[in-house]
């Protein structure tokens, strides 16, 4: 019994790692941050860049994923360093996590003005009008907000429940 019990965890344990392999971080991704500002991610094979409201868009860096952990060039190095864990919650889920930021990404199902389809400085307006909107969908769908608050902001420019 002790033995069958054994396989079944070796074989669970085996199960999971590779399912953990075949996610992807490639694509497009929304969260928001710990100052609750929302962010967008787009990952391509070797690199990944964000865009927020106020710092616009950050310089990108190059990055591998091995096993559960993300390696990258964040900060001044050259090298790519171990800078955060995974835990993938599904395809288009997961959870990235170091000492200092807990952060959920979820991938952007539109295709429109997207940090991996847009030259953001070339149609910055295009994309900032796309990513209000993507912002909007997202506070809606969390249940931050919903439609009508945002719309009496936008109206009357006064925040919801003051």
């Amino acid at each position: 019994m002790k033995r069958l019990i054994f396989i079944l965890l070796l074989l669970s344990g085996c199960t999971q790692n590779n399912k953990q392999q075949m996610h992807s971080v490639a694509g497009n991704w929304a969260f928001l941050d710990k100052a609750g500002n929302y962010n967008e991610a787009f990952f391509d094979t070797a690199e990944y860049l964000t865009y927020n409201r106020f710092g616009g868009v950050m310089p990108s860096f190059r990055y591998v994923v091995k096993n559960d952990s993300l390696y990258s060039t964040f900060g001044k190095t050259k090298d790519l360093k171990p800078v955060a864990k995974l835990i993938w919650i599904n395809d288009d889920k997961f959870v990235i996590f170091n000492a200092s930021t807990r952060d959920t990404l979820e991938r952007i199902k539109s295709d429109k003005m997207l940090l991996g389809n847009t030259d953001v400085k070339a149609d910055s307006a295009a994309f900032r009008n796309a990513f209000e909107e993507r912002y909007e969908d997202f506070l809606v769908g969390k249940g931050i907000l919903s439609r009508q608050e945002i719309e009496e902001f936008k109206k009357n420019k006064k925040i919801p429940g003051n």
